[in-house]
Order: C-alpha cells, then structure tokens, then sequence
C-alpha cells in the first residue's frame, strides 16, 4: 500500500501503469463518467433541436422572408 502512495506522490503518470489503478478507473469510466458524458450530449441535442426548431417556426410565425431579415434574426435569436 504505501509503494502505491509513493507512486501517486510523482508528478508523472507512471502510476498508471499498476494494475489496481488501471482496474479502479476503467470501473469509474464505465459506472459513472460515461453515463454522465453521455447524458450532457443528449442534453444538448436536445436543446440544439428545440434552437433550431424555434428559429424555423419563429422565422415562418413573424413572416420573414428576406435573407437580411432572416440573418437579423438568428442574430438577435443567438444573443437572447
């Protein structure tokens, strides 16, 4: 136990190359970090549809035709 805290004590990664660890992250990745990863993509997939849905239906309810009204928009539809 106390050859694993020296190896931690470096400032290299050498302490990846023991076993253990590798075991206990690679656990940790698959449990926790990837579901969570995972999570905030469908997030913002989610939140990238509903932009661009709004962006279309606002552009269609206001009557924007012209390209200059349309980048207008998008523009003030980005800032908000």
């Amino acid at each position: 136990m106390i050859e694993v805290i020296d190896e931690l004590s470096d400032n290299d990664l050498t302490f990846l190359d023991i076993e253990v660890l590798q075991v206990i992250v690679d656990y940790k990745w698959i449990t926790y970090t990837r579901d969570y990863f995972i999570k905030q993509f469908v997030f913002l997939l989610i939140f990238l549809a509903s932009f661009i849905a709004d962006l279309v239906i606002g552009s269609k309810t206001f009557g924007i035709a012209e390209s200059t009204q349309i980048f207008g928009f998008i523009v003030t539809r980005v800032i908000c």
